[in-house]
């Protein structure tokens, strides 16, 4: 496979939980032939600028408020993937982004924790996308579970 720079940007609660951002971390390890970068939800212009001057083929993932930053900071720029796992946000970015791929995962779990509670108040998308992206995943765990929501996703692309 060739060498991707992937993005990961975390949700509203990544400051606290450091879900996605440990992700990150754990991923850099494990795959130190591709790069990789962590940004939080809230810094879309740092976000295109990045963007704007990446070479490498490019992989986006933004979990919670991230994958609706996700969609809204790809009107601009292609790359080759965008995972939106379990996103959330009252204001949904219209128009499809610019990305060969679209996978959207979306948490289902058998009984809610804190973290679905959360996400339901944030605005979560839910089901409303399978007919808008070209993959779509129903995952039973907690909209916190991003570790378990990634299982697998990436394989094709790395």
């Amino acid at each position: 496979m060739s060498f991707m720079h992937i993005i990961f940007i975390g949700g509203l609660w990544d400051n606290s939980t450091g879900i996605v951002k440990n992700y990150q971390k754990g991923f850099a390890k494990i795959y130190p032939n591709h790069t990789s970068e962590y940004f939080q939800w809230h810094q879309k212009k740092e976000l295109k600028e990045r963007l704007k001057h990446l070479t490498k083929k490019s992989i986006v993932i933004g979990h919670s408020y991230g994958g609706t930053t996700a969609t809204q900071v790809l009107k601009d720029r292609e790359v080759e993937l965008l995972i939106t796992v379990d996103p959330v946000g009252r204001v949904w970015s219209r128009g499809k982004p610019k990305a060969k791929r679209w996978i959207n995962i979306n948490a289902t779990p058998l009984k809610n924790d804190f973290s679905d509670y959360i996400a339901l108040l944030g605005g979560k998308w839910g089901k409303a996308m399978e007919s808008r992206v070209d993959e779509y995943y129903a995952v039973e765990c907690n909209h916190g579970g991003f570790f378990w929501m990634m299982d697998g996703v990436l394989g094709e692309y790395l």
